[in-house]
């Protein structure tokens, strides 16, 4: 039975650095599929309306939406206007957010959302620890000759 260990920890140590492997290049691959590199905390700090353009279709109503946005890029603060317009606006004065944003011109920017691909990275890195963790114990358990 304590062979079955040995084996089970080894298991678990080669599982838990292929799943770390794997994390990494998630991540990489995350980071690769960005638009803007350099990141910021951005917070609204007003709504504003715009008329809609009734020219273009007669079947909309509503005046448009935005918000206005601040953050603080290269040292320097800047104020933008959210790159689309709603009705309603889904921000609220406030509310903040991680941004991204070209370093050579601030004010192009997109609001950073979490991407599948950083989701599977940190899934898998929490796999990798749980599967050393196990491991330690299973070996642990075959140093220690532990019968089950």
């Amino acid at each position: 039975m304590n062979g079955n260990m040995w084996n089970a920890s080894f298991v678990c140590f080669l599982l838990a650095a292929a799943a770390a492997v794997i994390s990494a290049v998630f991540r990489q691959w995350s980071r690769k599929n960005e638009k803007y590199h350099s990141h910021a905390e951005g917070r609204v700090v007003s709504i504003k309306t715009e008329p809609a353009e009734r020219t273009d279709n007669r079947s909309e109503f509503h005046d448009r939406q935005f918000a206005v946005i601040e953050y603080i890029a290269e040292g320097k603060l800047i104020k933008v206007k959210s790159p689309e317009t709603f009705y309603p606006c889904p921000y609220y004065v406030g509310q903040k957010f991680r941004l991204c944003y070209d370093k050579s011109d601030p004010q192009n920017f997109e609001i950073c959302t979490e991407k599948k691909w950083k989701t599977c990275a940190a899934l898998m890195y929490g796999t990798a620890i749980v599967l050393v963790v196990f491991g330690c114990i299973l070996f642990l358990m075959f140093a220690a000759r532990v019968e089950i």
